[in-house]
């Protein structure tokens, strides 16, 4: 009986916690924005809800793409903000590597990295003295807010995208193989739990040369040693006790094996790989650059982006006379 409580006590624990993961950390229609990757409390009257560019200017937008609605406030950087239009996002920023790498994926679609649908540099006859410095147009889709889990994600991924190159060659089956890796590992301790022996353990030790040991017993290459390390690693760190005992191996095997960080991670990967064969390097994977898309993890805002080939970004009277011009061919 006792054993029982103890197992429904623990249920309800993680039960619980699970919960917390699929939380969102704010919603649209709450009056929090991130405003310098803080959630700051935007009052009615606060000026930025308004956007503080000329009629002809926003028009001149709407022309050139389906911008439709009513203007909030969205958010703001240290370079640029942005405002929702229904189901729209009307950014302004004066950072030109985010312009060049958005214009790199205009119009293109992946589940995790969000859609543009315009890029265009601002025409001098709009950039009055208050935005003068601010050079850019970039409309894309509306995301939703991410969940816990996204974010404990992401701000792992962000001290960890710039040491490995893994993540920006990230292949479709790396979560599978990882998957597979764990369960060989459970199965290979449960048949050598001399394995974990240490001549002099300790609690809560650094356990990267333990995994890389027990890679080389299970045989595994140098990619198959990086994906263990990276997902054994994902819910606790480095410094952690999941490899001082076979109960706690099998343990941290389950709880990892059942967490949806591991597929945030998988996907936000699969993410920054597409921007990277698309000639985006971006390394800035922090809580306010993830959004929601479609229940997965998606990434916004590649500001900050290193860029292998910069294209001319048209300025808008130039697209808005481009699609006059298309359109007038379809008409004929």
């Amino acid at each position: 009986m006792k054993l029982l409580i103890e197992n429904w006590r623990e249920y309800l624990k993680e039960s619980r916690e699970r919960a917390l993961l699929f939380e969102r950390i704010n919603s649209l229609s709450s009056r929090k924005r991130f405003v310098n990757d803080t959630l700051t409390e935007i009052v009615d009257d606060d000026p930025r809800r308004t956007v503080p560019i000329s009629d002809d200017e926003l028009n001149k937008i709407k022309e050139a793409t389906d911008l439709e609605g009513t203007p909030d406030f969205l958010g703001a950087g240290s370079q640029g903000q942005a405002w929702q239009f229904d189901k729209k996002v009307l950014k302004l920023t004066a950072d030109s590597s985010e312009a060049h790498a958005a214009y790199l994926i205009s119009g293109e679609d992946h589940p995790n990295v969000y859609k543009i649908d315009l890029v265009a540099r601002r025409d001098d006859e709009d950039r009055d003295n208050a935005l003068k410095h601010v050079s850019y147009i970039i409309v894309y889709e509306l995301l939703d807010y991410p969940n816990n889990a996204m974010v404990d994600v992401a701000e792992l991924m962000f001290h960890k995208v710039k040491k490995n190159n893994i993540y920006y060659f990230w292949e479709e089956d790396y979560l599978e193989r990882a998957e597979e890796i764990i369960r060989q590992l459970v199965k290979y301790i449960d048949r050598h739990p001399e394995s974990l022996e240490e001549e002099e353990p300790t609690k809560g030790s650094y356990i990267i040369p333990k995994l890389e040991s027990l890679s080389e017993q299970l045989t595994l290459d140098e990619k198959e040693t990086k994906l263990l390390i990276i997902f054994w690693t994902l819910l606790r760190g480095a410094y952690n006790d999941t490899l001082d005992s076979q109960l706690n191996v099998l343990e941290h095997a389950r709880k990892t094996l059942g967490s949806p960080k591991i597929r945030y991670l998988d996907q936000l990967a699969a993410g920054l790989t597409w921007l990277n064969e698309r000639g985006v390097r971006f390394t800035d994977i922090k809580t306010s650059n993830i959004m929601e898309k479609e229940d997965e993890a998606a990434i916004i805002d590649i500001g900050y982006s290193s860029v292998r080939e910069k294209k001319p970004i048209p300025t808008l009277e130039e697209l808005i006379n481009e699609k006059l011009e298309t359109d007038n061919n379809k008409e004929e």
